[in-house]
């Protein structure tokens, strides 16, 4: 079991899921009191993707809590046996595996906002190359996962109780954007236009938003959900585009990577989902941005080269900037950040009040950060990072529903 956290100075406005070093889900409460949710020790259970955990060791992964926050869905691996995924009562009650990943391996979960259904993304190798699987499942129901889509890339966003997905095909060489029923596969609505070089799509302002390859230009467009008419274009660019829609649905924060894959953002805008109008907020190079809860700020993660560190940046929509801390991620944490457009949407950094930002990992100018790992709060105004709690990843919930 891990050391208790020191109790916060003041009540926190939200509870957080944490993963601990022995890969164990943990919930730290408003108070700073710690509670298991999985039994540590457990035989036979063992985490594959970092390949971390000792022999034998129960282990987790991406923890996310449901809407109504009374319940947390996570990854369960286990060595002899097929990995799952796990829906846990926060109040103890009990606990149900909704799916089985067989050989495939853990990427992502995300809870419809009804919180009746958990879609699953996870990875196989298939003919000698990675392939991204997509199922949905019931979040009371075991073994009740349905396979909805499979390729290379694929990301995907909740529309109601649809998803919307973006699914490449590497052997036919093309991709779709579409529109799909879980509950009904024949329900499906292929989006118009050729895909092009881009991240995940975004809900906003009733319409979807993502990016069409025009030659070498990628162009972003609004579509319809109905698929009827022909996509509004907001503007051209030139590289791999990220979307990350904002709290109230209405706006869209984006940024190019010129380079393509695996090279800094640059030029972060944001644009009206109801006009399409575009502005400017900064152009500093970022690895990944979030939005802060009341929509006013970014906040952003530069990769600071010369000291093999993550920086962040508080950035309002008018341009100011504050720097918040220097960090050295957790591997979760790095792979977090990798994938922010996607995971930001469901595995929330910042607390509902906007109050801190959530790290896991060690702080520079804390000690030593190498010796001081663990989950960090960061104010957003103002006051210094405090350390909270051994961890290698966590994540707020949304706050209890009476």
């Amino acid at each position: 079991m891990p050391s208790k956290p020191q109790q916060a100075p003041e009540v926190r406005s939200a509870e957080i899921a944490l993963i601990d070093r022995e890969r164990q889900v943990y919930v730290l409460d408003r108070e700073g009191n710690l509670s298991p949710q999985t039994a540590g020790g457990q035989p036979g259970l063992v985490w594959a993707m970092w390949n971390t955990a000792e022999r034998g060791q129960a282990s987790h992964s991406w923890p996310t809590w449901s809407p109504d926050g009374r319940q947390i869905a996570c990854f369960a691996m286990e060595e002899e046996a097929p990995s799952q995924v796990v829906v846990i009562d926060v109040d103890g009650i009990g606990s149900v595996a909704v799916c089985e990943l067989g050989e495939r391996l853990p990427i992502y979960l995300f809870w419809s906002p009804d919180g009746r259904k958990i879609a699953i993304l996870t990875q196989r190798m298939q003919e000698g190359a990675d392939r991204l699987h997509l199922a949905v499942a019931d979040s009371d129901q075991p073994d009740s996962a349905e396979t909805l889509a499979e390729g290379s890339p694929l990301f995907f966003t909740w529309v109601d109780h649809r998803l919307a997905t973006f699914v490449g095909d590497p052997q036919l060489g093309q991709s779709l954007v579409s529109i799909v029923n879980p509950e009904g596969r024949r329900d499906k609505t292929i989006l118009p236009g050729n895909p092009g070089n881009f991240c995940a799509p975004v809900w906003v302002a009733d319409r979807l938003m993502y990016v069409l390859q025009q030659g070498a230009s990628a162009s972003v467009v609004l579509a319809e959900p109905s698929g009827a008419d022909e996509p509004e274009v907001v503007e051209t660019l030139h590289g791999l585009v990220a979307f990350v829609s904002s709290p109230d649905g209405q706006r869209v924060a984006r940024a190019v990577a010129p380079g393509g894959d695996g090279t800094p953002y640059r030029d972060l805008a944001i644009i009206d989902g109801r006009t399409g109008a575009v502005s400017p907020v900064a152009d500093h190079p970022c690895l990944a941005f979030l939005w802060t809860p009341d929509g006013r700020a970014l906040l952003t993660a530069q990769v600071d080269t010369d000291r093999n560190l993550i920086r962040w940046h508080r950035i309002s929509l008018d341009g100011r900037n504050r720097h918040l801390a220097d960090m050295y991620p957790t591997r979760d944490f790095g792979f977090y950040l990798r994938f922010f457009e996607q995971y930001s949407q469901s595995h929330p950094l910042v607390d509902p009040e906007g109050d801190y930002l959530l790290l896991a990992g060690g702080i520079e100018g804390f000690g030593d950060p190498h010796r001081t790992v663990g989950l960090w709060e960061v104010p957003l105004v103002g006051g210094s990072p405090r350390r909270i709690g051994e961890g290698v990843f966590g994540v707020y919930g949304p706050g209890r529903l009476s």
